[in-house]
């Protein structure tokens, strides 16, 4: 027998398949009609089913070692609140979030006078309603409104709330990134620390984050779901944040100096952040196979907000383009800030070396 903790579950280190039913088979392959078949699977399993199928799953490691996205994690916490509580998860939330928080919109059950959004993959076909029987933990049987996820960010930003700077607790004291209670991801950003979630139902997705240093919350709704929606969500949160945080105004060589000799790398953090959340900053890029763990570029802490790295001229060819980007705690890999004169015109928004 594998004893699970409540720590293990919470941050996705329960060694837990990601989703009951198994749809293994069915994402073998990846069409438009995928997703009406994912539907017949789910809308029948009932939570006697979940559980049943719970006591055959079998763990690859031992819980606690290592990161996996599971849905059924959630569903076994929303479960264990049931029992505690003796209220049904559905109840729980409606009366300690969404009651107080005023939001009037979000619900698991719409009203014969309420329609819910349509939704469509990335060949733009219409996909059907996610449903389920489940109790819901996983937030997959939540409606909402932009308006009501607006409430609930200024929440997820109130410094003085205890329950909120619990969620977003390093429970692992990782030096790298987090989960907190749930979030996909916590990680110190040049914006300080960011927290996110992103998750959508069969056709929509959205991206739910908060910079609390920063006091900014940004959230982004699509109607439309594909394999890169993600990342184009996420990129275009940071987008928004440099655009709000960053005076574009005084554009310069951003990210290093030249000397007679020598090539210096250069990143200040914002005074304003929490410095100490910064373990360390590495510079990767074409320069060295954008390997962030190579031991020579890691940069040093010359004060309490800088870190710099001195290399070598000898080592840039002159008149030669190096794409890079500074790297924090090995986990947030920066964008070329909107001031930069010497960010290239990609996606990734590196920045550019050139030693002239």
């Amino acid at each position: 027998m594998v004893n699970q903790s409540v720590k293990d579950l919470i941050s996705y280190k329960s060694a837990i398949p990601s989703v009951l039913p198994d749809d293994r088979e069915i994402l073998k392959t990846f069409d438009d009609q995928t997703t009406f078949k994912l539907v017949e699977l789910y809308k029948n399993y009932s939570k006697t089913d979940f559980l049943r199928d719970l006591k055959t799953v079998k763990l690859d490691t031992i819980p606690g070692t290592k990161y996996l996205y599971s849905n059924p994690s959630l569903e076994m916490t929303g479960l264990m609140l049931e029992n505690i509580y003796n209220k049904p998860f559905e109840k729980l939330v409606e009366n300690n979030l969404w009651s107080k928080l005023n939001m009037n919109k979000t619900k698991f059950t719409l009203n014969a006078n309420e329609k819910l959004g349509n939704g469509y993959n990335s060949n733009h076909v219409l996909m059907p309603h996610f449903v389920s029987q489940l109790s819901g933990s996983s937030g997959l049987r939540a409606k909402s409104t932009l308006g009501d996820l607006m409430k609930f960010l200024k929440f997820e930003l109130d410094s003085e709330n205890k329950v909120v700077q619990e969620s977003q607790r390093n429970i692992t004291n990782s030096n790298q990134d987090w989960y907190g209670y749930f979030w996909d991801r916590i990680y110190v950003s040049e914006f300080g620390k960011y927290a996110f979630k992103h998750g959508g139902a069969y056709g929509n997705q959205v991206m739910f984050s908060v910079f609390p240093e920063q006091n900014l919350g940004i959230c982004v709704m699509v109607n439309i779901s594909g394999p890169e929606t993600g990342e184009i969500l996420s990129n275009s949160t940071f987008d928004i944040a440099n655009d709000l945080l960053i005076d574009n105004k005084n554009k310069n060589i951003y990210g290093y100096r030249s000397t007679d000799n020598k090539v210096i790398f250069s990143y200040t953090h914002d005074k304003i952040l929490d410095n100490s959340l910064i373990k360390s900053i590495a510079v990767a890029g074409t320069l060295n196979d954008w390997n962030a763990d190579n031991k020579s570029f890691q940069m040093i802490r010359k004060n309490a907000d800088t870190f710099e790295l001195a290399i070598p001229k000898s080592q840039f060819e002159k008149g030669k383009e190096y794409q890079f980007k500074f790297v924090i705690n090995k986990a947030r890999w920066m964008t070329a800030p909107n001031n930069a004169l010497n960010a290239d015109k990609t996606t990734d928004k590196n920045l550019i070396l050139k030693i002239e």
